[in-house]
């Protein structure tokens, strides 16, 4: 579009329950930033900038970076360490991250181990986010001072999308008992036996349209098997079931209460099956994470056996 943009990432769930309440209070919730398979907490500045430290903690005595700033990947962060491994504060590292689940190790020279505090004080990183909510609306550009801006206005469109949803709902339930009682009135009245009279398809399409069928083309190509009694039976059956189902389609299209209370519906449903799915790519991962785990095992004890042997 030529603007800037920048929005940051927010969980589905804190998103949901911000639209759910907009719905049902008029004011949406406010949310706060989040970020996948990041587990510091960010902070959230006066002036809206986000702030994502680097987390640092001790582990058995060792200590270890176990959470990067955002927008730090391999390249950035081995830039980072090597210039404290360059000016002497640093010995080495080890890296023993496996995908998004971050391990490195930091190592020090015999005798200057230091504390935790002061390792966080030299070493801590940070990076930042500027949130800029500038968005294409329906009226063209528009800059929105905060998430829950978007959020109502998106709300308000996805009630007004609920709505035409019912409202074509009954548009192709109208049709489908219209395209059965056709159907009907074409076996009951035996319409089938004048396909034999007729010169061509065309001569018999134009029959039944002067019998005032609406489906006439849909009528000359059913199956003469199907013009028993067991498929008008079917057929209002049929009717039966989408006539009910109309009778509420009806109902919710002219009730803002219902449209309101059937988005809410799709909203949690959506929060549901996000969260399934997250739940299965965090056990894929885990068990990713296990399977890297016994190899570095395997290899750890593979080596030790070697050093015996060559010992003996």
């Amino acid at each position: 579009t030529g603007f800037s943009s920048v929005i940051p990432s927010f969980h589905h769930k804190d998103i949901v329950a911000s639209m759910k309440q907009y719905v049902e209070k008029g004011k949406a919730k406010n949310i706060k930033p989040w970020v996948n398979y990041y587990s510091e907490k960010i902070e959230v500045e006066k002036s809206g900038k986000l702030i994502f430290p680097m987390k640092i903690e001790e582990v058995k005595g060792s200590l270890f970076i176990t959470e990067l700033p955002r927008g730090y990947d391999a390249k950035k962060t081995y830039k980072y360490l090597n210039k404290y491994v360059d000016n002497g504060y640093l010995k080495d590292y080890v890296d023993s991250s496996v995908d998004n689940k971050i391990e490195i190790e930091l190592l020090f020279k015999r005798g200057q181990q230091p504390s935790l505090e002061e390792v966080r004080k030299k070493m801590g990183a940070t990076s930042s986010q500027v949130p800029n909510y500038t968005l294409i609306s329906e009226r063209g550009v528009r800059v929105f001072k905060k998430v829950t801006e978007i959020i109502e206005l998106f709300t308000e469109q996805r009630l007004v999308v609920t709505k035409r949803r019912y409202e074509l709902l009954i548009e192709d339930y109208e049709e489908r008992i219209k395209k059965n009682n056709e159907i009907i009135r074409f076996i009951k009245e035996k319409h089938y036996a004048q396909a034999e009279k007729k010169k061509n398809r065309a001569d018999f399409v134009s029959y039944l349209d002067k019998k005032k069928f609406t489906y006439s083309d849909y009528l000359a190509d059913m199956a003469i098997y199907r013009m028993t009694k067991d498929e008008v039976e079917k057929r209002q059956l049929l009717i039966k079931e989408e006539s009910k189902a109309l009778k509420e389609f009806k109902k919710i299209f002219k009730s803002k209460a219902l449209i309101k209370k059937k988005l809410i519906e799709e909203l949690n449903d959506v929060d549901d099956k996000l969260s399934k799915w997250l739940k299965e790519q965090a056990k894929i991962k885990e068990d990713v994470y296990k399977k890297a785990a016994k190899k570095v095992s395997k290899k750890k004890t593979t080596k030790k056996k070697a050093k015996k042997k060559s010992k003996k």
